[in-house]
């Protein structure tokens, strides 16, 4: 026969076919520290892994907004580069005509010259917007050499920053300037810009 339960007493005996088990009894204060104990270390577990998760699920976030960037990004670029190479040629009805301005010719060959000039305006500056910081550099070391050198006027150097602007859009991290694409035209710019 088992012993009755003293509350007094810290420890409970069970007997049990005349063996005996003791063990402490466990009292309200101390099976309320063990829960908190165990909450404590569940918190800490959870915490330890929240950054982790919003890190995760950031990251998946940015991912998709990434795609759709490069989605409309592919859906606008040949846009913009048409509209650009439409800006270019009408620039080029303005300029083939001041350029052949520039080269004193006789009245029945200024028509011919104007054609050639806006055709050869609109081939550089289509160069001078898609080809790399080196092919250029490439390109107007070759032209250094080149024996005709127009005089730029102040409309036209506002082109060619422009034309940096464009390029600078299509080619984030360009190191070409207004200078290089006077280069590339055969433009010498004046002391004064």
């Amino acid at each position: 026969m088992a012993t009755p339960i003293n509350l007094a007493d810290p420890m409970v005996q069970i007997v049990f076919n005349n063996s005996s088990i003791s063990f402490p009894l466990l009292s309200g204060f101390t099976i309320l520290l063990i829960i908190l104990v165990i909450i404590f270390f569940l918190t800490i577990i959870f915490i330890k892994k929240l950054p982790e998760h919003i890190y995760k699920r950031l990251e998946k976030k940015l991912d998709k907004e990434t795609e759709l960037l490069k989605i409309i990004q592919s859906q606008v670029e040949p846009q913009k580069v048409d509209i650009y190479l439409t800006m270019i040629e009408t620039c080029g009805d303005l300029f083939a005509v001041d350029i052949t301005d520039q080269l004193n010719l006789p009245p029945d060959e200024k028509d011919s010259h104007i054609k050639d000039n806006k055709a050869t305006f609109i081939l550089l500056s289509s160069f001078f917007l898609f080809a790399s910081d080196g092919t250029i550099a490439k390109y107007i070391f070759m032209r250094k050499n080149d024996p005709v050198t127009l005089h730029s006027s102040p409309s036209f150097i506002q082109y060619a920053d422009f034309m940096v602007s464009m390029r600078q859009d299509l080619h984030r991290n360009t190191k070409i300037d207004a200078s290089h694409f006077c280069s590339i035209l055969g433009i010498k710019q004046s002391e004064k810009e």
